[in-house]
């Protein structure tokens, strides 16, 4: 089967991070989040539905995701996709600790969903020695033997992993495709993008640096300003949090819906901007509150390499700078730890 190919006709290119449910039965030692698991799912009601509408129909991807796993409200997952807007490309990013059969039925079921709605869905997985040991099936070769078998013309398998573990991902790889005797290459996109190709598969695989903090002892991280720098590059355009260019005027954001319906800025998660579950969202009303916002305006139009040197003047932001390391997670750690300053 080949690449599915983008059906997103919008000219929008917004981001939405949709965060259904804060529950997971899992409790990997590596978890980013596993403080915040709760039992708590996003509230599916007529204004959560018509804001998840106006957003997703104005955003180039939607990524289905959870605090903890989205499989825990798959029910949700289900409605939310089926009665949302048409030419979506969404992104479900999950764990997989679903067995075979159930995996299979769910994927069936999306992949139909999404053909009658011309939309298409990546299942993105994360494959890494430390998933392995915590998992108690074998995910990878589940889903290969799932997308090689089944005909899912609407839903693709991508691989999420870490910098440092190429190695283990690829002979992952090579052993699953070559006991089912497939023939496969794999080409280098970037510095952490690859794409594995057969000719009945295609898999996109991307090799992310660790985020800190968290219980997860692994030693290959990027300092912040390598991230940056290659996000700077990769992108063609200054880095700045919450948004995917560096236009106030015309802002392509970067937004996220927690499993309480509010609405923030990826990585400004100290700003909320409004509730879903209690209120029709645009991403209109997301742009006026915004500039309401004099602290979020700041925060969002500076280059954000330029606000961490500055933060770095002061000894007690330079340590947990160096600590965190991601521009994704840095917000929320100087708000916590009240450090949190936007002007020299």
């Amino acid at each position: 089967m080949g690449e599915i190919t983008r059906r997103n006709m919008n000219c929008h290119n917004n981001l939405l991070y949709l965060l259904i449910t804060a529950r997971c039965p899992l409790s990997c030692s590596f978890c980013m989040t596993k403080h915040l698991h709760r039992n708590e799912d996003l509230e599916i009601n007529n204004n959560t539905l018509n804001s998840l509408r106006n957003l997703s129909s104005q955003s180039g991807k939607v990524c289905i995701s959870g605090e903890g796993d989205p499989l825990a409200a798959w029910e949700n997952l289900l409605t939310i996709i089926e009665s949302g807007p048409e030419n979506i490309n969404y992104e479900l990013i999950t764990s997989s600790f679903w067995n075979m059969q159930r995996t299979r039925r769910l994927l069936e079921t999306l992949s139909r969903i999404c053909e009658a709605k011309n939309c298409t869905l990546a299942y993105r997985i994360s494959i890494d020695q430390f998933h392995a040991k915590e998992i108690n099936r074998d995910v990878l070769e589940i889903l290969i033997s799932i997308f090689v078998k089944q005909k899912l013309s609407n839903a693709s398998l991508q691989i999420r992993s870490i910098t440092g573990q190429e190695k283990y991902v690829f002979d992952r790889l090579q052993g699953i495709l070559q006991s089912k005797n497939i023939q496969y290459d794999i080409t280098k996109l970037s510095e952490i993008d690859y794409k594995l190709n057969t000719n009945c598969l295609q898999i996109k695989l991307q090799f992310k640096p660790t985020v800190l903090p968290s219980n997860f002892d692994y030693l290959d991280e990027w300092p912040i300003d390598r991230y940056i720098d290659f996000l700077e590059k990769s992108r063609n355009t200054e880095f700045h949090i919450g948004l995917l260019n560096n236009s106030m005027e015309n802002p392509v954001f970067d937004t996220t819906i927690n499993p309480d319906g509010t609405v923030v800025l990826y990585g400004a998660e100290p700003f909320v901007l409004g509730n879903i579950t209690k209120e029709v969202f645009t991403y209109e009303l997301l742009k006026q509150r915004v500039l309401m916002n004099k602290n979020l305006t700041d925060l969002i139009s500076a280059r954000f390499i330029d606000l961490v040197n500055m933060w770095r003047s002061d000894s007690k932001q330079a340590e947990l700078i160096e600590k965190v390391n991601n521009p994704f997670w840095l917000i929320r750690n100087l708000h916590e730890q009240n450090l949190l300053t936007l002007h020299s």
